[in-house]
């Protein structure tokens, strides 16, 4: 019933997944290349009816291809479930938890809710052999505390409550994802709250199934 047009906006390393996508799509476009302006005029030409942007406020995001109208209907989807506030984009895709009718006023846009979950899930396939604690890092015994977020969603006040649980809980340690330079600093702040560091323990990065 459709014909799905996908627009690569900013360079991205190959992998499985990209191919996935590329594959997944009537028609592929990389534009990292094409100005806003530009990118904008080739969905007109083609008679994109709506035109769905992944990004929102978020790193490498290209509002500005909206600003010159690229479709009849803009949407505003995944990857920023905010308002953009932005007098371009007509419609939200969210659901009653991501996008709220009782914040309805403060967004610049339509809100369009899904039933359940705006968010998509593929099926992936996973490592079935759990792996060996010492493996991974840890100590063979003891509670592990576990948060794989990007660090930069870690506030002061969420840090102070884990390492309150530390304190109390012998033993525990926390397993965290983190780079190099993020590393040093948490383990500065723990030992600043009086935890001992090494009750940190880092996951280095993975291929999707082994971080399943």
């Amino acid at each position: 019933r459709f014909e799905l047009w996908g627009v690569s906006l900013s360079a991205a390393p190959e992998s499985a997944i990209r191919q996935r996508l590329i594959a997944s799509f009537d028609h592929f476009i990389d534009a990292r290349n094409l100005s806003d302006g530009a990118l904008a005029a080739v969905l007109r030409e083609q008679e994109i009816d709506i035109a769905v942007d992944l990004m929102g406020h978020t790193e490498h995001a290209r509002l500005g291809v909206f600003v010159h109208r690229a479709a009849p209907l803009q949407v505003n989807y995944f990857g920023y479930p905010g308002t953009t506030g932005a007098d371009f984009i007509d419609t939200v895709i969210g659901d009653r938890i991501a996008t709220p009718e009782t914040l309805a006023e403060h967004f610049s846009e339509r809100i369009l809710t899904l039933p359940r979950c705006y968010l998509p899930s593929a099926v992936m396939p996973i490592q079935t052999q759990r792996p060996e604690r010492r493996a991974c890092g840890l100590p063979d015994e003891g509670f592990v505390f576990c948060n794989f977020g990007a660090t930069q969603k870690i506030t002061p006040g969420v840090f102070d409550v884990w390492m309150r649980l530390l304190s109390e809980m012998e033993r525990s340690v926390l397993w965290l994802y983190a780079g190099e330079e993020s590393q040093a600093n948490l383990r500065r702040e723990a030992a600043a709250r009086a935890v001992d560091p090494d009750r940190l323990i880092f996951a280095p990065p993975l291929e999707r199934h082994l971080h399943l």
